[in-house]
């Protein structure tokens, strides 16, 4: 689980590295993505990341956005600027509409306000292994060190499920 937000130029700098661990993830490892809302600023990018998702365009929406606020320096601080960067990316106005101010959004945002609850969440981008494990680029010494801890808690989480249905 990675929590992010489209704000930090960590989580930008991340994406990358992200993206290549995911080519050569292993087939038993399923990664998921929650914008991290740790102020009531982060809620409108959590939003708009659900209503991506929920519409099927996370492909259109999710690296654009990053490179829209880090490289362009373009901020989106309203709904209507977000929904007019969903239009400009292909999604119809009303298909945003419909979906960002939806009960499916609005609970999945939610959710992940509880998530930051529960993993503790204080700074992003973090990664969960297994909902047990927490880490972040300064906790593993950097980026590729942070999918290194992971790599090495999915071995030991594997390991301690081979070892129990064993039993």
């Amino acid at each position: 689980l990675e929590l992010f937000w489209y704000g930090c130029p960590h989580c930008y700098h991340l994406e990358p590295e992200i993206e290549a661990w995911l080519k050569t993830k292993p087939d038993d490892v399923t990664f998921v993505r929650m914008p991290a809302i740790l102020g009531p600023t982060w809620e409108l990018g959590a939003r708009a990341f659900y209503t991506a998702e929920l519409l099927g365009v996370t492909d259109k929406i999710h690296a654009p956005l990053f490179e829209r606020l880090h490289k362009v320096k373009k901020q989106l601080r309203s709904a209507a600027d977000f929904k007019a960067f969903f239009v400009a990316q292909g999604v119809s106005a009303d298909d945003f509409d419909k979906t960002f101010s939806s009960f499916a959004v609005i609970t999945k945002t939610n959710r992940a306000k509880q998530a930051r609850d529960m993993y503790g969440i204080t700074g992003v981008p973090a990664l969960i292994v297994n909902g047990k494990y927490r880490t972040t680029a300064r906790l593993a010494g950097g980026d590729k060190q942070m999918l290194e801890v992971v790599d090495e808690l999915v071995e030991r989480e594997r390991k301690a499920g081979q070892a129990a249905a064993a039993q």
